[in-house]
């Protein structure tokens, strides 16, 4: 998939960019929400062969809400992989167990308090 290099940006600043390329582009004004995160983070926890991408994916959830039950089942495939090394399985663990709280992952939505940031 060609959009793993998102990764790399960071969740926050990414949603920022694509607030600011809304703003100016009216014809992309539903770009920050209809944004494909899920299957973004998806791909890269189900597709990859080392802990580069699935990392990143990580880095973007820690980034913002916990995890639902689609990410949840992706994780789980991921720790099945004998590949994984003890730094991904420990964070995707604790991922796993995040996902079972109420709040799903919602990739628009940021995980700071109320009025401290606009995502």
């Amino acid at each position: 998939m060609p959009l793993l290099p998102l990764l790399e940006m960071g969740r926050v600043q990414f949603y920022e960019y694509l607030h600011r390329l809304a703003q100016t582009r009216t014809e992309l004004a539903e770009a920050p929400q209809s944004f494909p995160a899920i299957l973004l983070l998806k791909f890269a926890f189900e597709s990859s062969v080392s802990d580069y991408w699935p990392l990143k994916a990580l880095d973007w959830l820690d980034a913002g809400a916990t995890v639902d039950s689609e990410i949840g089942e992706s994780l789980r495939t991921l720790l099945s992989r004998p590949w994984v090394t003890q730094r991904l399985r420990q964070r995707a663990e604790r991922a796993v167990k995040r996902g079972s709280s109420k709040k799903a992952f919602k990739p628009y939505e940021s995980n700071e308090k109320e009025g401290d940031s606009t995502l």
